[in-house]
């Protein structure tokens, strides 16, 4: 087994336990692996063109797929989290609703802003 095989096949296990990590929200362990990972991948970027063969595609093409597998994670994690902020904002607002009186007109009913109340 090459050098190139052995860096490739271990940047696809820190892919798989990237992966593992982003789906419990493991931000301990991504934070772990991100320099292992920026490290390996630029290893592997120092290799000739030449050295690449059969085996190395396919395991190229298993990483890229791992590779975009993590990316929809983490969009998805982006997109969970700037929707709780939105929320979050929300509940802070004061609401304020309208009603009619007997009279037909507008009449606001104001509310007291809502506290949120964290626990552990």
């Amino acid at each position: 087994m090459s050098a190139l095989t052995r860096d490739l096949k271990s940047l696809a296990r820190l892919l798989d336990d990237a992966r593992a990590a982003l789906r419990i929200s493991d931000l301990q362990r991504i934070g772990q692996l991100s320099p292992k990972l920026l490290a390996l991948i630029q290893r592997i970027e120092d290799y000739p063109p030449a050295a690449l063969g059969d085996d190395e595609t396919s395991i190229g093409e298993e990483i890229a797929d791992s590779a975009r597998r993590n990316q929809r994670l983490i969009a998805a994690a982006l997109e969970g989290l700037r929707n709780a902020q939105e929320l979050l904002v929300r509940a802070r607002l004061p609401s304020r609703h309208e009603t009619y009186a007997r009279d037909g007109a507008r009449q606001k009913i104001d509310s007291a802003p809502v506290s949120l109340e964290r626990r552990a």
